[in-house]
């Protein structure tokens, strides 16, 4: 990585006008079925200890009259700077599949971060989530979301916030 770094360093650098533009919204991304009391209660008795601690953990706030939540508020925030340059910061832990969209959509030299502003779980894109496996589905218990997979509207949702703060901001192709 520093090879890289001091490669950037020692080519030919274009200044940025002094100027920033932000744009920060939350978008809801509704969670998948809710497991139910019965497929709770068989996973609080399985082997695999972050199944049954999250099993558990649901079935008290079951127990104690609280509903589960059934959707998350999203944090997209979308930066262009210098006039030029654009940055879409995303929270949780983003599949690649999002920042080729982005970097397809906006241009190459578009930034698309991760780990911004909230991590809440893996953040599949529809293939992923489709394809199942770890970061589709099952993932989210590890961060205790109570839910096993997000719904099916997830990619589109980030999408759409994306474009409204792309839009915002003034930037893109």
């Amino acid at each position: 990585m520093s090879t890289a770094v001091q490669a950037a360093l020692d080519g030919k650098m274009e200044k940025l006008r002094p100027e920033l533009r932000t744009h920060y919204e939350t978008v809801t991304l509704y969670l998948g079925a809710a497991p139910t009391r019965a497929e709770l209660t068989a996973r609080a008795h399985e082997r695999t200890a972050y199944v049954s601690r999250w099993a558990t953990r649901l079935l008290k706030e079951v127990d104690d009259g609280r509903p589960l939540p059934r959707s998350y508020p999203y944090p997209i925030q979308v930066w262009q700077l210098g006039g030029r340059q654009l940055w879409i910061a995303l929270g949780g832990e983003v599949v690649v599949d999002y920042a080729l969209r982005f970097k397809d959509r906006y241009g190459t030299d578009s930034w698309v971060s991760a780990y911004a502003n909230d991590v809440m779980a893996y953040i599949p894109s529809l293939r992923v989530l489709n394809e199942g496996g770890y970061e589709g589905n099952t993932s989210m218990m590890v961060y205790g979301m109570p839910a096993e997979r997000w719904g099916n509207s997830i990619e589109q949702t980030i999408a759409a916030g994306v474009d409204r703060g792309v839009r915002k901001v003034g930037a893109g192709k």
